[in-house]
């Protein structure tokens, strides 16, 4: 595939890579089938029986409890400065103020 570089413009003219027919339907097939399948009982060497999403979950919890807690409530909220790198922001001076010292002047 060519280097690609996207227009300063935001958008890209390329109509070969334009997806005409939007998502695929056999998508939604895919997800039934695969809800369908997280609903079916199993049953363990020691007879207890679990559903597959359920065997899941409990793999997860076991080997990344990490995923398993950010699956169960959620990803923790990180504070991101971009605007100061850490520092201060200065106020912000409003238009109206401008405005006023300019007239005054």
């Amino acid at each position: 595939m060519a280097n690609h570089n996207p227009p300063a413009n935001g958008f890209d003219k390329r109509p070969q890579h334009i997806n005409r027919k939007g998502r695929p339907k056999s998508f939604d097939q895919l997800r039934a089938l695969a809800q369908q399948i997280s609903h079916e009982v199993l049953t363990a060497n020691d007879g207890s029986q679990k559903t597959v999403v359920e065997a899941l979950l409990r793999k997860i919890a076991t080997e990344d409890p990490k995923l398993f807690l950010e699956i169960a409530f959620g990803k923790v909220p990180q504070a991101v400065d971009v605007t100061s790198g850490g520092e201060k922001v200065a106020p912000r001076v409003e238009l109206v103020e401008v405005i006023k010292l300019v007239r005054d002047e």
